[in-house]
């Protein structure tokens, strides 16, 4: 091993000699004018001598040609595997595409006669996979595949800032590769936990209070079989969880008894509404006394002074998020959120709720993994907000004053928890519009819509008891969380496999979860794959 570092160092200092004449001698020098042009060649002697240091570094391993069987395992069923190239033999060889360039790995090939494979363990022992470039660049790879709007900007970026070529085709297969072997770890833990096996991830009870809230995104599918080109293109909706320690505290008497302003302002409220609904009127006309508050005379717009005496809003500090995403059914959904419960022991935490809307699906999984644990049910107050808003206005039609009065009145009712006298409001607002027939027959249906929603939620709705608790009532970092999501798979030409929309969610759960997930997944050993020939992606055994 001596002489091979000696005559490695040998060469070294000879490269070096050359890398140094190569950037000092007199005759490049005219060639490096700009800063750019001195940079461009400093970073490519950089990476030819990285890549010396790295591709020597590897052949050294004593693992390219291990001398006892004993200590050669195959890497599916652990046994002493055997030679499967004569000594004499040269060793076979592959090209591995590095941070710092491509470099010749060479090691011995061995068998397993029980699994009927070839394996190299240096392979093994470095960390690669079939995919022909090192764990660090594959991760790179992925994450940009998996956060940039779409393959092709990925596949530019890759190449814009990593100096990395790898086509937008490729970039999908490796992310959906990858992803499917990060979904394939998250069944496993949700079958351990099924089975009661499932360790914690922490060991100590959330100190502050836990939140799991529930909601859904939306993204195109087409047909599995249905070969290249879009077929049976469709609508899908995709399941999002985020799981939230919060750093809240338990006050005597509720510490807001107000509504937020901006509930309180027209033009806020429509917009709130509008993002919730997707069909509300119009933002209703500011009189002449607000245009002109919202004008300056440079014209910028004025700040608002904050009312005297009146505390700025507390809002609930998040400490740790993680994500659970999926295309699959709402069952197989309810069982992955309760898995991550269990792993981070938010069913420990001595304040919980289940955050949500309306949607019959999620207060099914509430009840099924999150009432047991004692969590507490809280209806999203903006998705309620909303509700009422178009009510409100359905209800008094073109009289757009009239209208806003109402849903402050039903708002302020809401948020001091008196569902019932906001319930006999909306029974009377639905048997008046009653009364005028078919020419109110939409109006109707919009104020029972509502009442049918506060009826099927009124237990949800203890607002001032929550907020005491220091307990969340809105949703909103699911919102959050959603839009990320969206942002790469939703669009009006993205439609995708349902198996690689799955691939994708759990990439992007793994990015925005702040718990390390990422990392830690990208550490975990992965299954051996059989190579099936140069450039492409194996199939798993």
């Amino acid at each position: 091993m001596d002489g091979k570092k000696g005559t490695v160092r040998e060469r070294w200092l000879q490269r070096a000699e050359v890398a140094y004449r190569r950037m000092f001698d007199g005759k490049s020098q005219e060639e490096l004018v700009t800063l750019t042009q001195r940079e461009d060649l400093a970073v490519s002697i950089g990476k030819e001598l990285a890549g010396f240091l790295l591709e020597e570094h590897v052949a050294m391993d004593p693992v390219a040609q291990p001398e006892e069987a004993a200590t050669t395992c195959c890497p599916k069923c652990g046994q002493p595997g055997t030679p499967a190239v004569e000594k004499r033999e040269a060793l076979p060889e592959r090209v591995v595409t590095t941070r710092v360039g491509d470099i010749c790995v060479r090691r011995q090939r061995w068998c397993c006669a029980k699994c009927r494979i070839f394996f190299f363990p240096l392979d093994v022992r470095l960390g690669l996979g079939t995919e022909g470039y090192s764990p660090t660049l594959l991760s790179k790879a992925v994450r940009q595949a998996s956060k940039a709007a779409s393959f092709v900007e990925a596949s530019d970026d890759l190449r814009e800032l990593a100096d990395v070529e790898i086509s937008p085709t490729h970039l999908q297969r490796l992310s959906e590769r990858i992803g499917e072997e990060w979904a394939e770890v998250r069944d496993e833990e949700v079958e351990k936990f099924r089975k009661r096996e499932l360790e914690r991830t922490y060991k100590e009870a959330p100190r502050g209070a836990a939140a799991v809230m529930l909601d859904g995104g939306r993204l195109q599918t087409r047909a599995e079989d249905g070969g290249r080109g879009v077929s049976d293109g469709s609508w899908r909706e995709s399941k999002v969880a985020c799981c939230l320690t919060l750093q809240t505290k338990v006050h005597d008497v509720d510490p807001e008894p107000e509504p937020p302003s901006k509930f309180l302002e027209p033009t806020e409220a429509a917009r709130l509404a509008s993002e919730i609904k997707r069909r509300s009127r119009p933002v209703p006309r500011r009189n002449d006394e607000d245009r002109k508050e919202a004008k300056s005379p440079k014209g910028k717009k004025k700040r608002k002074k904050p009312a005297k005496g009146r505390r700025r809003r507390k809002r609930n500090r998040t400490q740790v998020r993680t994500v659970v995403a999926t295309m699959e059914n709402s069952e197989n959904f309810g069982w992955q959120v309760a898995a991550e419960v269990h792993r981070r022991g938010l069913d420990r935490a001595k304040r919980k709720a289940c955050v949500c809307d309306g949607q019959a699906y999620n207060w099914s999984i509430y009840e099924m993994h999150l009432l047991p644990a004692g969590f507490v049910a809280i209806l999203d107050f903006v998705h309620l907000l909303a509700y009422l808003y178009d009510a409100a206005h359905a209800l008094h039609g073109s009289d757009a004053a009239l209208g806003w009065k109402t849903y402050e009145q039903w708002l302020r009712w809401a948020w001091s928890g008196e569902v019932g006298k906001l319930l006999s409001s909306l029974r009377a607002a639905a048997a008046k519009l009653a009364k005028k027939g078919s020419a109110a027959a939409a109006r109707k249906q919009t104020v029972e819509e509502t009442l049918t929603y506060v009826t099927n939620n009124r237990q949800r709705m203890n607002y001032p008891e929550y907020r005491r608790l220091g307990l969340p009532i809105s949703s909103a970092p699911v919102e959050s969380t959603i839009k990320q999501i969206n942002r790469r798979v939703k669009g009006s030409e993205k439609f995708w496999l349902e198996s690689g929309a799955e691939a994708i969610l759990q990439l992007r759960a793994a990015q925005l979860s702040q718990d390390d997930r990422w990392t830690r997944y990208w550490s975990r050993r992965r299954k051996h794959r059989r190579a099936v020939g140069s450039g492409r992606l194996a199939q798993a055994l």
